[in-house]
């Protein structure tokens, strides 16, 4: 299940980026807003995510989970 789940995300976080880049000019250069979360409730924590996100178009263009 999970890895079906991972396919299916990075085939539409790819799908994105290159609808983007198409919409760029074919430029890879992208403007993109960061965010990102650490998991923790009052106690030090090793596990967090972080995303990019079109600018533009508002869809997910990549993410990777931090430990």
């Amino acid at each position: 299940m999970r890895e079906a789940a991972e396919q299916v995300y990075s085939e539409q976080m790819k799908a994105a980026a290159e609808e983007r880049i198409s919409f760029n000019n074919d430029s890879r250069d992208l403007c993109v807003a960061f965010d990102g979360t650490w998991q923790k409730r009052g106690n030090p924590s090793h596990n967090g995510a972080v995303t990019a996100t079109s600018a533009y178009t508002g869809k997910v263009t990549d993410i990777s989970i931090l430990s």
